[in-house]
């Protein structure tokens, strides 16, 4: 197979960012959360297991768009609170 050089003229296409038609809210992360642990063939930790993990990589999350971070991890406390009541 021969390889051929680049071509040094030809510029790389430009990658256009647009806007999402809709962007995730406070209420779909809430909603995702309630169900989380709870679907799936390979679940692997209880549904507090998953809060917490949940919650540990929202740390490092910076972009959070549409997002309140303090409601939903006010909901993520409510959550395992309520696992824990009913365990």
């Amino acid at each position: 197979m021969k390889l051929l050089p680049a071509n040094p003229t030809k510029k790389a296409p430009v990658m256009i960012v647009r806007a999402a038609i809709k962007s995730h809210t406070t209420a779909d992360e809430k909603k995702f959360l309630n169900k989380i642990g709870t679907y799936g063939e390979n679940i692997y930790f209880t549904k507090e297991e998953y809060i917490v993990k949940y919650m540990e990589a929202a740390e490092k999350r910076s972009n959070w768009g549409d997002i309140d971070k303090g409601e939903v991890l006010a909901h993520c406390h409510d959550l395992i609170a309520q696992e824990t009541e009913e365990s």
